[in-house]
């Protein structure tokens, strides 16, 4: 091998691996970006899932008191029957 075209042989591994340090800095940027947006989503998830929790948890108390005045009117039926 002559000097020149070892010269050229390692500009070409320069270029190559200048080239892969690029692509790694490109993928995990892109990581990154794919991380925050992952964890936007998952925020929004945890806050609509705490709004469902809240309707849930007002659907069972509407749903108890209900229960709770039908109770009390039959009792109340009852006693005026009776």
């Amino acid at each position: 091998m002559t000097e020149q075209s070892i010269e050229v042989q390692l500009a070409l591994l320069c270029q190559q691996m200048q080239a892969m340090i690029d692509e790694s800095r490109s993928s995990r940027a892109d990581m990154r970006a794919e991380i925050r947006s992952l964890k936007s989503d998952m925020a929004d998830i945890k806050t609509q899932a705490a709004k469902w929790k809240g309707a849930f948890g007002v659907m069972l108390g509407a749903a108890a008191f209900i229960i709770g005045l039908v109770t009390v009117w039959e009792k109340i039926g009852a006693a005026f029957k009776g």
